[in-house]
């Protein structure tokens, strides 16, 4: 058995990863994670519902994966984004917009959605003149 930081509920695997698969429960990253990561790297103040439960159950999973850093030691609740934090936001901000279509179980893409064309996807001989 993997031993898991009794805090986080972390595997020392799931940490070095950047996996919130075993943070009390949660599996994916939330919008609060990414709030609070935006926060941290853009403000030196407490985050403003820094009280509420799921923000110190989120803080400290951002904190055990070496994202932010406390730097208020004396009252408490004051963190910054890390190098490894700012290079993780740097990565979300990369993240292109995700393209939709209809794919097969095999791989093969059947059907576009309705829209503009996706870059990379081709166009439907019915989507030609369509506005929409």
């Amino acid at each position: 058995m993997t031993p898991t930081n009794p805090e986080t509920q972390t595997t020392p695997a799931e940490a070095e990863s950047g996996s919130l698969a075993g943070a009390h429960g949660s599996a994916a990253w939330t919008p609060l994670h990414i709030e609070l990561m935006i926060h941290y790297r853009c403000c030196a103040c407490r985050f403003p519902r820094s009280n509420a439960p799921a923000v110190i159950d989120y803080t400290e999973q951002l904190e055990s994966l070496g994202l932010i850093r406390e730097t208020n030691t004396g009252e408490g609740g004051d963190y910054r984004a890390t190098e490894k934090g700012e290079a993780f936001l740097e990565l979300v901000c990369r993240t292109p917009l995700p393209q939709m279509a209809w794919i097969a179980p095999s791989g093969e893409i059947i059907q576009r959605t309705r829209g503009p064309n996706v870059q990379g996807l081709p166009r439907r001989d019915s989507d030609v003149g369509s506005s929409a």
